[in-house]
């Protein structure tokens, strides 16, 4: 389902406001937040059944997850509310099919405090590439 479809005229326009806005602030010319919600969802699903590729594929698949985190700043209250409820159904699933990681999966002890919950997590199945880059990554990882 489309999130326009949930939400009154006004709030539509309000939405096509923000999603303009966004395209400006982050040069983002053809952002759609559906496109964002189905790559969140896409890596999920991906997750549950054993991450197939390695952990720099699986990083840069979180940012689409920071990507919905920063354009729902740009939304009115009432708008928020509805977009994060979306993101939060698959933000649920994520976290039930992920496990906390003993070390920031990005950029060391400094950039892991500024760093949102789910760069914190690492599949609970993780395939082969990924199990194999993770426990390297691991043990190569400055400690702080």
């Amino acid at each position: 389902m489309n999130l326009s479809s949930e939400l009154t005229e006004d709030e539509t326009l309000e939405l096509q406001n923000a999603i303009k806005a966004f395209r400006e602030y982050t040069n983002k010319s053809g952002f759609d937040p559906e496109v964002y919600l189905a790559k969140w969802r896409t890596l999920v699903s991906r997750v549950k059944s054993g991450y197939p590729l390695g952990i720099y594929d699986y990083t840069n698949e979180l940012t689409s997850r920071d990507v919905l985190e920063q354009f729902s700043s740009h939304l009115t209250p009432s708008v928020q509310d509805k977009f994060l409820s979306r993101v939060q159904q698959i933000d649920q699933s994520f976290d039930n099919e992920t496990e906390p990681t003993d070390v920031p999966l990005i950029g060391g002890p400094e950039s892991n405090k500024q760093r949102k919950w789910w760069w914190h997590r690492i599949p609970k199945i993780l395939g082969d590439e990924l199990k194999e880059d993770y426990e390297s990554f691991k043990y190569n990882e400055p400690r702080p």
